[in-house]
């Protein structure tokens, strides 16, 4: 089960403080498994209001919004021209798509799954997904692996590469740890990734790293919730 390192320990100082039982010394029993399931019951629900699509609201104080121009980030114009290049029939999964943006920039072809967004093509976690039975050429993970702790990461991660054909490319945008100046994102559990983690997990999953970087070409102090770590993987 996924762990959200902020409201795992708030909740069980909250019922400490509260009922002056000190939760951590109920492992293994069905409290502390009914403590976790509610822990995960209330990620998920932060996530949805934060990631799920709302024209009503949207804005600062809604759900989350792009905040880099497509035209300037790697994981923008350029990736879709990437993608563009690899001809229509070629099959692009997209893990994470939020607003389905890629679909419009690139076709038909990229197949978005979400969650949270109704704008998905399908509204399933990775974890989840097996409406498709086949190997993609590419697969998107643009910020969306990026939630929990690092064995709910290492279990996206796999599930990702083993979604793509020899030879297929995974393109990575991955957030270092920052989380959103947005009221709404405090309680988000973003997973603090570096080049390093990458490395080791593109080495475990048998894949190639063929160029990396940021994701944008400023630097931190000059983009809103900071730069993004940027990998194009290719499997073997």
């Amino acid at each position: 089960m996924k762990v959200n390192s902020k409201i795992l320990p708030d909740l069980v100082k909250f019922i400490e403080l509260r009922y002056a039982v000190d939760i951590t010394q109920h492992q293994g029993t069905p409290l502390w498994d009914a403590t976790l399931e509610l822990q995960h019951q209330l990620d998920e629900a932060i996530l949805h209001r934060y990631f799920g699509y709302d024209s009503t609201t949207g804005g600062q104080d809604g759900y989350w919004k792009q905040q880099l121009r497509f035209e300037t980030r790697r994981t923008g114009a350029e990736l879709a021209d990437k993608l563009k290049a690899l001809g229509p029939r070629a099959k692009i999964l997209d893990i994470g798509c939020g607003d389905n943006e890629f679909k419009t920039h690139v076709g038909d072809n990229v197949f978005g799954i979400d969650p949270y967004n109704t704008r998905s093509d399908s509204p399933v976690d990775i974890m989840d997904f097996h409406l498709r039975q086949r190997q993609w050429d590419a697969v998107l993970c643009l910020g969306s692996i990026n939630f929990g702790d690092i064995e709910t990461i290492k279990l996206q991660v796999a599930k990702a590469v083993h979604m793509v054909k020899s030879g297929g490319s995974i393109y990575w945008r991955c957030n270092p740890g920052i989380t959103h100046d947005n009221a709404h994102a405090k309680w988000v559990d973003f997973f603090a990734w570096t080049q390093d983690i990458l490395n080791e997990f593109a080495e475990e999953n048998k894949c190639d790293i063929v160029d990396s970087g940021y994701d944008h070409p400023g630097t931190a102090d000059e983009i809103r919730w900071g730069n993004r770590i940027y990998n194009e993987w290719k499997k073997r």
